[in-house]
């Protein structure tokens, strides 16, 4: 297997890389975490991020003000990425031969959410949290094509530091431009690679390190764990103080739940994307509760601190 810095024998000690460095045969199980972009002191993945909250901001007041035609069209840009070497795909190597992110997809999706049709939701990666079929890897492709031309000036960059030489793609790409806040095209200078096993000449985009990982911050199972549980035990206690499945500890007489016996005689308290939905467009809070208390810890720990 030979990576991209392999190709241009680059060793990697011998530079300061911060970016991943994929293999040229085979996709890597990566994702982008949108909410790693939040802590990152690189400055393109500091304007990608303002780029992506732009876009969330408009598809959200298309979603709230039932502008289909102009949801339509900002939800249309979502090819799958074939220039990371990131993700899970069919073939060997750069999604080749899996599908594009389909924007009836996409809008079925956030037409069955209740968050998302009210426009409550800020960040891009909210959309796990109470949005059927979109997870880790739809938001991490659509990450990459919404903040293209901002990778692809950090890959130029970090070419330039490197001496490796850049051209013109052939093909001209789709980004979501910041100042214009609407999609536009354009061709980009890139490094070309031969890709996968036919070792086809093509672009690379490459990914600062710091904003991936394997398993991302942001989970609809982490949410009820860690913030609809909580509310649901509070609210049957104070609903059924009688019940079976409440008990008082001995030592200060506290109530507590038995969390499965809950479960069990009343449904509702079970998880699934469909209830979080509903319980974070009843209780929009709660998506600042998940991210200062369940994603910034994941992250931290991540990180290895405890700051």
């Amino acid at each position: 297997m030979t990576t991209f810095l392999e190709n241009f024998n680059i060793p990697i000690g011998a530079n300061d890389i911060d970016f991943f460095d994929p293999i040229l045969e085979k996709d890597t199980p990566f994702y982008i975490d949108s909410y790693y972009l939040t802590w990152s002191t690189n400055k393109y993945v500091q304007t990608a991020l303002e780029t992506q909250k732009v876009f969330m901001s408009e598809l959200m007041q298309a979603l709230k003000d039932k502008d289909e035609n102009k949801a339509t069209e900002l939800c249309s840009h979502f090819p799958e990425p074939k220039f990371t070497g990131l993700g899970v795909s069919k073939d060997s190597v750069n999604g080749r031969g899996s599908k594009d992110i389909k924007v009836e997809k996409i809008l079925t999706c956030l037409k069955s959410s209740k968050a998302a049709q009210s426009g409550l939701l800020e960040d891009l990666e909210e959309l796990i949290l109470v949005t059927e079929n979109i997870g880790a890897d739809t938001i991490s492709d659509i990450t990459t094509n919404i903040c293209l031309k901002h990778f692809a000036d950090y890959t130029k960059d970090q070419c330039h530091k490197l001496g490796i030489q850049t051209s013109e793609t052939q093909k001209v790409f789709s980004y979501f431009c910041l100042d214009e806040k609407k999609w536009k095209k354009t061709k980009l200078d890139l490094p070309h690679v031969p890709w996968g096993k036919d070792k086809i000449l093509g672009p690379v985009i490459l990914i600062p390190l710091q904003i991936l990982d394997n398993i991302i911050s942001y989970n609809s199972s982490y949410l009820f764990t860690n913030i609809a549980t909580p509310l649901y035990k509070q609210e049957a206690i104070k609903k059924y103080p009688s019940a079976s499945f409440i008990y008082s500890l001995k030592s200060n007489g506290e109530k507590r739940v038995k969390v499965k016996d809950l479960r069990k005689q009343h449904p509702e308290y079970c998880g699934g994307k469909k209830k979080m939905d509903e319980l974070i467009a009843k209780n929009p809070k709660l998506l600042k509760e998940y991210k200062e208390k369940v994603a910034k810890s994941r992250y931290l720990k991540r990180k290895g601190t405890n700051d």
